[in-house]
């Protein structure tokens, strides 16, 4: 299981499944929940992650060896995969795809999901480096900051003369 910062359980309603969620903060007050779950009945893991960048959320089902996994990878760029598990049947499906795969390859058929979504980001902005030159905006406060310095000067002077 992944270590996070604290941990938390989350078990199914018939009993048969838990999901240990090492919860991991990644920047103040973001949070990454990394799941494992259990088949209790089996004694034995269904699915375990492998990065703290993988965040998950589960639902019960009323079919029975069922549930559903919603997983993210941090940073959340919106987008989220559904892991469909039927583990008396050995299977999940990913996005209601109808294809069923066998449960040891949901992790890596997740992780192609996501490197297939991350190429197709597009790149990000190219780094700008900040100006140097002044813009007109600064001249013309610079400008008026000198003028505003010579007129109280100037009126200073005057006061102490005619005073």
């Amino acid at each position: 299981m992944v270590s996070g910062d604290y941990l938390r359980s989350e078990t199914s309603p018939d009993g048969r499944f838990r999901v240990d969620y090492a919860e991991n903060e990644m920047r103040a007050s973001q949070w990454v929940s990394a799941p494992t779950v259990h088949d209790l009945s089996r004694n034995a893991v269904v699915f375990k992650v492998d990065s703290t960048q993988l965040h998950g959320n589960e639902e019960w089902s009323n079919e029975p060896g069922c549930f559903t996994l919603y997983m993210s990878k941090y940073p959340y760029g919106g987008q989220n995969w559904q892991l469909d598990f039927d583990v008396d049947a050995g299977t999940v499906r990913i996005d209601d795809e109808e294809e069923r795969h066998p449960i040891e390859s949901a992790l890596p058929l997740l992780w192609c999901r996501i490197r297939a979504w991350e190429k197709a980001l597009p790149p990000p902005p190219p780094y700008k480096r900040p100006s140097n030159k002044p813009k007109l905006r600064d001249l013309v406060l610079g400008i008026l900051i000198v003028l505003a310095f010579v007129a109280a000067v100037a009126l200073f002077f005057y006061l102490r003369e005619n005073s």
